[in-house]
Order: structure tokens, then sequence, then C-alpha cells
């Protein structure tokens, strides 16, 4: 053994095994050509003498780290360390770590977080884009060879492949139920932050084609839904009732949900497009002193805990968060093994948990609270 007080070297161990370093690096390193009792031996004799082996020169070796980046749109919000919790669960059965940035769902933050994983040779990135009409960033990433999945949302300016929820879908199950319960005043929180959602209804409303569901961002996404369940009901959608927050805060969500409930007319029942928007717009009933479901009907998105315990239990729209994860891990793994397969947009269905704040709508809509 290496009587040396430093730590021992591919060199220490070639010469207690008496082979070559390379014959070495390839046992160590596990690529290549090698006897397989060779290499057991080399392993056996690495680990006696306390040998470490050296990632970065593997890297340079085999042209891989085994890691993967992960570039986060929040890192506060439940959603996504739920899912970074199934990407990490799986991607460890595979050997893979990852490497956490977040963006706080900032665009040019999300370009420097991609070219520093970039930098630091990660086998492949997976994204949420805070914007899924700036993109370019991870076009040219794929053209230098980067494997890329993104995550919670697609883009249609990009051929990658993408794990995401059916939250439009969702969303119009959600608002067709409240419907069927005599519901004809049902508002939306949604986050519409960015300077072309502000008018959503020209790309929503006024057009004759089918809207290409990836090139929207979350919030105009499962506005979609809701607008597609009044369409499928022959209903008209009061934009009076779509409660837009221009900041994707919960303080938002709650002051416009409250100017939303104390106008003329208001609402029976809502519904909420994500977490965020969810907590803000209880915040704003609560405030307002509302009975659930008997003043509102209450539908909201993610099934976070304070959800069950609150009183009324609120119905929710349910998103498998973990299994997001798993997901998105296996088709990163999967495209760096078989880096020339279709690209595919992989769908995880979401559910709708039905609890005690939706109820039918009250007989006399639009009388003054």
């Amino acid at each position: 053994m290496n009587e040396s007080s430093s730590a021992p070297t591919v060199k220490d161990v070639a010469l207690r095994a008496g082979v070559s370093t390379a014959t070495v690096g390839r046992a160590l390193g596990n690529y290549g050509r090698i006897n397989e009792a060779t290499k057991q031996r080399i392993l056996e004799l690495a680990a006696e003498m306390g040998y470490r082996l050296n990632q970065v020169a593997r890297s340079m070796i085999t042209g891989q780290t085994n890691t993967i980046g992960v570039v986060l749109a929040d890192i506060n919000n439940p959603f996504f360390s739920g899912v970074v919790r199934g990407m990490s669960d799986r991607a460890r059965d595979y050997g893979y770590d990852l490497l956490i940035t977040n963006t706080d769902e900032n665009s040019e933050a999300e370009v420097r977080a991609t070219e520093l994983l970039l930098g630091r040779q990660v086998d492949g990135l997976i994204i949420s884009p805070a914007d899924v009409q700036q993109v370019k960033h991870i076009t040219d990433a794929v053209q230098q060879g980067c494997r890329v999945v993104l995550f919670d949302r697609a883009s249609s300016l990009c051929d990658v492949d993408a794990v995401i929820s059916d939250g439009s879908e969702a969303v119009r199950r959600a608002v067709a139920h409240l419907i069927s319960e005599g519901h004809r005043r049902i508002a939306i929180v949604v986050e519409l932050t960015r300077a072309q959602e502000a008018e959503w209804r020209q790309p929503l409303l006024h057009t004759d084609e089918r809207v290409d569901e990836y090139s929207l961002n979350v919030g105009l996404n499962r506005l979609l839904g809701y607008l597609n369940a009044h369409s499928e009901a022959g209903l008209e959608v009061d934009p009076a009732l779509v409660f837009r927050s221009g900041e994707y805060s919960t303080a938002s969500a709650s002051a416009v949900t409250r100017e939303g409930l104390l106008a003329p007319n208001p609402p029976t029942a809502l519904v909420a497009t994500d977490n965020t928007m969810s907590m803000g717009a209880y915040f704003a009933v609560r405030d307002l002193g509302l009975r659930v479901p008997e003043d509102l009907s209450l539908f909201l998105f993610d099934n976070l805990e304070w959800t069950r315990a609150v009183k009324p239990a609120v119905s929710v729209i349910e998103q498998q968060v973990h299994e997001m994860g798993v997901r998105a891990a296996d088709v990163m793994i999967e495209r760096i093994m078989n880096p020339d397969a279709p690209r595919r947009v992989h769908i995880v269905p979401t559910k709708l948990l039905f609890r005690e704040s939706v109820g039918a709508a009250p007989s006399a809509v639009g009388t003054s609270r």
C-alpha cells in the first residue's frame, strides 16, 4: 500500500495491481474493454487503498459527468420542490446527480442558468421555461448537442421532449362541473404577467382556428380551458370575471380577487390556475367573510395540505407532482441513451378532488352581498 500521506493515485493502484495505468483507468471509469476478473481485482485493491475516483478526469475520458442540470422557475413553490424530489429519486436509481438552479420566472436568469450548467458539462438539461416564446437559448443548447427535456411547460418553438400535466383540460373539467351545478357566473384567478397577455381575448377568443396550446404560457393555457368549458356549454364569457393578476404573487392574486368579488353582480363560483393564485384567492374570500360554498363555490389548483386543513375543505385540481418528476428523469435518461429517438410531449393526467367547497349555485344569482 502507498505509505505516502497523500491520497493514492491511479499510478499507485497500477503498481499495486501490476497493470498499466490505462488498464486501471478503464476499470475505475467503467469504460473500454477489460477482463472482468482483472477489473474486479483492481476495484478491490482501489477500495482497500482508499482510492477515490476523480470525476472530472473520468468525464474527460468518457465524455459524461453523470449529472443532470435542472432549471427551476420557482424553487419556493411546493409544486416545483415536489417535482424535483421525483426527479432526484429516479435519477439516483440511474447513478445520476442533479445540479439545481432557480430563475424566479425570469427569462434572463434562465439564460444565465442554462449557460452555467452547460459550462459544468452536464449530460442533459431539464428546464421549466419562464416564457415558452423565449426559448432561443434552449434551441441553441440542443444544436450544441445537449439533451433537453422541458417540464410543466411545452413550447412549440423548440423540438425537444416535454413532460407536462393536462392543466388546460383540468380547468375545463372543473369549470364544466361548476356549470353542471347551475353556476353561470364563474370567475377565474389567473396570472398573466407578460405584456402580450394583457389582451388575452385577442389570441383566445377572436380566432376561427384551433389555438396552439404549446405557444401559451401556463396562465393563458389554463385560461383556455376555462373558455372552452363555457363554449361547450353555449355560454358567453364575461371578461369582468377574468381576474387577471399582473404579478406572480399571493398578494396580487388576493387583491384582484377582492376587487372582483366586491364588484356589482359578483360571481357565484371561482377557480384558480395554480397554487399561488389559489392561496391569494382564498385569502380574499376569507377576509371578505364569504361563506363557502353558500355564497361562493371554490375549485382551486394543487392538492396542498392547507386545502384539506381549512373548513370547509377545498375542492382542488390535483397534479401528480412526484410522478411528473419521475417521468421527467426517465425521459432524460432515455434521451441520453438514445439521442436520435423522436421527441414527444408526455402528458401526466390530473385528478379532480371533490370536497366541501363546491355546491349548487345560489337561487338568486347576482344578489348583493
